[in-house]
């Protein structure tokens, strides 16, 4: 039986000015604990860590050594892929590594997204036409960057006219995309993240639990999940908070 493993891809925080970033200083590791007991359930390996130094230099990609991954392995990203964070202005980035195996990752994203950074995300147009009906405003949304990810204008794919209502103000939508191999037999990519940090620890709970059967690893597969966001209690102890806040599935196909 192949040895199947999954590996975090992980990114850094952003560094403060003057100081260096040292190996812990990661991204959403919580969220990731999450989603890892899942692939424990699914008879799946932890094969390790790869981090993302920040690139030096954006212009260059930088060339790394992936010959260990296998095509049984699955690389999982529990931080919102960066696709287009450096085409923006927005205040919350993500910052790149631009390494080989990143642009690798990206390629496959970027069939299913055209548009992911911080403040927007639009789906590819294949998949916006998979949308029920009267969810169709949500192939494009741009999200709120002060106290949450909540929307902030909705509109189809196939028109430049944007929905702005205040019922829109306190949902936000999660995602779930897994991939086929990124190159020839080479590993695949399980993708989970919401707009914000606390959004995509939120989903990993909810992929852990409520929607735990859902998680498909046999073929490439996409969910989306749209999210009534309540009261996070003062001094939460556990994610319970969010058991019984209102969800909506909005897409869950094989790709």
């Amino acid at each position: 039986m192949l040895n199947r493993r999954f590996f975090r891809f992980s990114y850094y925080v952003r560094r403060q000015q003057d100081r260096k970033l040292l190996p812990h200083q990661l991204r959403d590791g919580d969220a990731f604990a999450q989603l890892s007991e899942v692939l424990h359930y699914k008879n799946y390996q932890y094969g390790g860590l790869i981090l993302n130094y920040p690139a030096t230099d954006p212009s260059r990609t930088r060339r790394i050594n992936t010959s260990f991954l296998k095509s049984a392995d699955i690389l999982v990203l529990t931080t919102r892929p960066p696709l287009h964070d450096e085409d923006t202005g927005d205040r919350k980035l993500v910052v790149r590594s631009h390494t080989s195996l990143e642009e690798k990752i990206f390629n496959a994203l970027r069939r299913h997204f055209k548009r992911c950074s911080r403040s927007r995300l639009r789906l590819d147009d294949a998949l916006a036409l998979k949308l029920p009906k009267e969810f169709a405003n949500r192939a494009d949304i741009r999200f709120t960057q002060h106290r949450g990810a909540q929307y902030k204008r909705l509109r189809r794919h196939d028109t430049l006219r944007w929905d702005e209502d205040p019922k829109y103000s306190n949902l936000t939508s999660l995602y779930f995309i897994f991939t086929g191999e990124i190159c020839r037999n080479g590993p695949r990519v399980l993708c989970a993240f919401g707009m914000g940090g606390t959004d995509s620890l939120i989903w990993s709970h909810l992929l852990r639990t409520k929607f735990r059967h859902e998680v498909k690893l046999d073929r490439p597969k996409i969910i989306i999940v749209e999210i009534k966001t309540g009261r996070i209690p003062e001094k939460a102890n556990s994610l319970s908070f969010a058991d019984n806040w209102e969800t909506k599935v909005l897409l869950n196909e094989y790709l």
